[in-house]
């Protein structure tokens, strides 16, 4: 039939979506001033963060996360309030903590690698800031050891509550047990940037008890030299390494359908040693001197491969 069309220039669309971004990051980051966690953070930072958030919006009465449910979302009151919840043994709930505006929740079971050690509920219509467990780790990986203290009074309070209603309802054996409960302390963190590793720390990290991660501007540079070649493979350009063999084989150009195989040969060609295996101490040296040296950005590594470094090093899988 007949219709009448709207065109947008692709100049006039471009000013119209960086002028929504740039103005959601603008009242993002005036917001993530105000959080308490997010102070010691640099205007950068806090810039990253803004980029990543997602706005969700939930009304009074609503659940936000469930008890029990596996964790992979971060969470930031912008306006309204919530409560936490925990379920007790006779399928009752009740509330253990209160959230308003700046506050936060959803951390721990990134954190633990666990389900989700309480329910939240919108008291009021709410509009809350989401971060994804990959942004969660990656630009909020500095903050961790301040996650976890926070995380130690949520687990304190949730055993006050349980021994307030254990002796209120008689149960004093019960009372008596969570008294005793001894809190799980958490590894100290350490954030690789590339440049700041010391030989003291690299001791450290060979002990196995600290966890690994980069700072949100070493997450930063990976991006941009894992950008870099995507950009030469898109361009069909010659690259030594990249697209071409290795030592005397550099002038031999790898077609595309074939670039994952030489990267699989290459590792092949250097897994091979001789004497004892290294010991798990020098092993997470080694690992964490690697994910240093990525971390300055001129590797081109993805951002997935020094994710599974980084698992690897904090899970003890060496």
């Amino acid at each position: 039939t007949d219709c009448r069309l709207l065109r947008l220039d692709r100049e006039t669309f471009n000013h119209i979506v960086k002028d929504a971004a740039a103005h959601k990051r603008e009242r993002y980051e005036s917001f993530l001033k105000s959080v308490p966690l997010l102070a010691s953070m640099d205007a950068y930072e806090r810039g990253q963060i803004a980029d990543a958030l997602k706005p969700v919006s939930v009304a009074a009465g609503e659940m936000v996360v469930k008890q029990g449910e596996p964790g992979d979302t971060f969470y930031v009151i912008e306006e309204g309030a919530c409560e936490a919840l925990k379920e007790r043994d006779g399928g009752e709930q009740e509330v253990v903590m209160s959230y308003d505006s700046g506050d936060y929740f959803g951390e721990l079971a990134l954190l633990r690698g666990e389900p989700r050690a309480a329910s939240v509920r919108a008291k009021t219509d709410a509009k809350l800031l989401a971060l994804d467990r990959r942004s969660f780790k990656r630009l909020l990986g500095p903050l961790q050891d301040l996650l976890v203290k926070a995380y130690l009074v949520f687990t304190r309070q949730c055993l006050v509550a349980a021994t307030v209603e254990a002796v209120v309802n008689g149960r004093y054996h019960e009372a008596n047990l969570i008294v005793v409960v001894k809190v799980d302390t958490w590894s100290s963190v350490c954030v690789l940037d590339g440049h700041s590793l010391t030989c003291e720390k690299l001791m450290e990290l060979s002990k196995g008890s600290v966890e690994l991660t980069l700072s949100p501007a070493a997450w930063d540079k990976v991006n941009r030299g894992r950008h870099v070649i995507d950009q030469i493979l898109d361009k069909k350009e010659v690259a030594y390494g990249i697209n071409t063999g290795f030592g005397m084989f550099s002038d031999v150009i790898v077609a595309p359908d074939q670039l994952s195989q030489l990267q699989v040969n290459l590792i092949r060609s250097h897994a091979a040693g001789v004497g004892p295996p290294l010991s798990r101490e020098r092993t997470r040296m080694l690992l964490a001197l690697r994910v240093n040296v990525i971390a300055c950005g001129h590797s081109g590594a993805r951002p997935e491969t020094v994710e599974k470094m980084l698992a690897a090093f904090n899970e003890d899988c060496l």
